[in-house]
């Protein structure tokens, strides 16, 4: 499998001169099987599931590229330009560059790009059932943008310089809220913050009820919260 260190900027980079094959394409070898957007990887890394399982869709790369925060970058040449741009629009966080024929600025192209993604600080965090994530951040250079699900990004970012992150958690009812999975938040490069919530759903107080307490109507009254 392709790995990376703890708190890394995870990129994987596609340099190519031809398209993409798409879910349904499979069919054309007698592949019904739908792609499951696992790792089927041998010791050599071989890709194990080519004549078992069709081509992933768009929308199923796009959810394992968000659930494991990847960047996708496309060097391809000129006559595939097109079709890769319409992709990296359908896949936020991803960039598309120009290879040349024979590949010669490779080095240049992806240096460039690669010091452009290290200017960027950004929060991710995947959507959660139950609760709302939203959140705010002050750049110390130019206004935020708003990118992967709503949540903010900071350009020009450089070793010396802060960005402060506000992160707001809205919770929705306590059905939606049964057994949810720990919130991880990241910001690439720096490691990730887990968040784990747990809903109050009654109060142990209403239990407790002073009768004709002196606070409510001069003891005419019960008090419970």
């Amino acid at each position: 499998a392709i790995g990376w260190k703890e708190g890394a900027r995870r990129v994987v980079v596609v340099a190519t001169d031809a398209g993409y094959h798409i879910a349904g394409e499979g069919r054309l070898a007698g592949i019904i099987q739908p792609n499951d957007g696992m790792c089927h990887l041998a010791k050599g890394r071989f890709y194990t599931a080519g004549l078992v399982q069709d081509y992933p869709s768009v929308g199923l790369l796009k959810q394992v590229l968000e659930r494991y925060t990847v960047l996708p970058i496309f060097a391809v040449t000129q006559g595939a330009s097109q079709q890769y741009t319409a992709l990296s629009e359908q896949l936020p966080g991803s960039s598309v560059l120009p290879l040349s024929k024979n590949s010669s600025n490779i080095v240049l192209i992806l240096k460039s790009e690669l010091e452009r993604l290290a200017s960027i600080t950004n929060l991710t965090a995947l959507p959660h059932d139950g609760v709302k994530i939203t959140a705010d951040v002050v750049c110390p250079v130019g206004d935020p943008v708003y990118g992967l699900h709503g949540l903010p990004l900071c350009n020009n970012m450089a070793v010396s310089l802060t960005a402060n992150f506000t992160v707001r958690l809205t919770g929705g009812t306590c059905k939606e809220m049964e057994n949810m999975k720990p919130i991880t938040m990241r910001v690439l490069g720096f490691g990730d913050v887990n968040i784990t919530v747990v809903p109050v759903c009654d109060c142990g107080c209403e239990s407790e009820v002073t009768v004709n307490s002196p606070d409510c109507g001069n003891g005419l009254y019960n008090e419970s919260c």
